[in-house]
């Protein structure tokens, strides 16, 4: 029970902040401008009640999978990498991967591959915002902050959903005998590995900062990504190092993060120049109108945005 609370804590902590900072947009925050330069504002526009409807129901419906699947004592692996017979029937590929990775001491890495995902991942992450800067506002940086929010919620939710759908065993239940298979620390999530819910939540993380580093044409989105993305990959590699996933879970779990913290920026982006409106989100117009001449009409059309 105290280690399945320790983690639903950890998850819980990682949205907190973020979920915390967004409900303060316009409130007395602030960071010095220098004069003269007024704060240049993120080219997304974030809808607080959908978004945060978005992110709080995709963490709320994390929260309700994982104590499910806890209450009811987990369930028999559907993807086992076994024979009829009980033989191993691993891929090639896995099998490889984790005789070359894998540590001696597994929960040192499964140690540091937490450290890494809600420590030193979004510490990293989060500095480009958090440090002053003239040219970003406090409001962009929280609007900023919600969208890596929902991305990670999303990526989260995603990875749940296909854990309790897969139910592939474990590489360290695996490779247990079948008498002790049952007796693990925590035996409702022997098997979950398939994807790596961690690199999701990474790598969602790592490309919505990118993004929006980028969308904005900030001066540092090569260190936002150079650094966001090598802690990423840190956490994908220390998962399977800790026995906890094989090559192919954090793989698909890193694809699925990227994409999603991609595409969450990109579709929040402001429609800049063209027919929907203008930078400042405003409406444009679009005229028609008919011109006589000797040749007889034509139409001409004039727009404004």
């Amino acid at each position: 029970m105290s280690r399945h609370r320790r983690s639903l804590g950890r998850w819980a902590v990682a949205f907190a902040l973020p979920l915390a900072l967004g409900g303060h947009q316009g409130s007395a925050l602030a960071v010095e401008e220098l004069p003269g330069i007024p704060p240049a504002e993120t080219p997304v526009r974030y809808h607080p009640l959908l978004d945060g409807a978005v992110t709080g129901g995709a963490a709320l419906a994390v929260v309700a999978l994982e104590l499910a699947n806890w209450k009811a004592g987990g369930a028999p692996c559907h993807w086992c990498d076994r024979h009829a017979d009980g033989s191993d029937a691993l891929n090639g590929f896995d099998a490889g991967v984790r005789a070359r990775v894998r540590w001696q001491n597994i929960g040192r890495a499964q140690l540091l591959s937490n450290i890494t995902v809600f420590g030193l991942l979004p510490a990293g992450t989060l500095w480009s915002w958090v440090a002053p800067d003239a040219d970003f506002s406090t409001h962009a940086r929280l609007e900023e902050v919600d969208l890596m929010a929902e991305s990670m919620a999303l990526a989260l939710l995603l990875g749940q959903g296909a854990k309790f759908s897969a139910r592939r065993e474990r590489p360290f239940v695996h490779a247990l005998p079948a008498e002790q298979r049952g007796r693990t620390d925590k035996p409702w999530d022997n098997n979950t590995s398939f994807f790596s819910s961690h690199s999701a939540f990474s790598f969602a993380l790592a490309s919505s900062a990118t993004t929006l580093a980028h969308l904005r044409h900030s001066r540092w989105t090569w260190a936002v990504a150079a650094g966001s993305y090598a802690a990423a990959t840190l956490v994908a590699y220390l998962r399977v190092a800790g026995d906890k996933h094989y090559a192919t879970d954090v793989l698909v779990g890193a694809s699925v993060g990227s994409l999603i913290g991609i595409a969450v920026p990109v579709l929040h982006r402001t429609q800049t120049g063209s027919a929907g409106g203008s930078a400042d989100g405003s409406a444009g117009s679009l005229s028609l109108s008919h011109v006589s001449s000797e040749s007889g009409w034509s139409l001409a059309w004039s727009q404004s945005f």
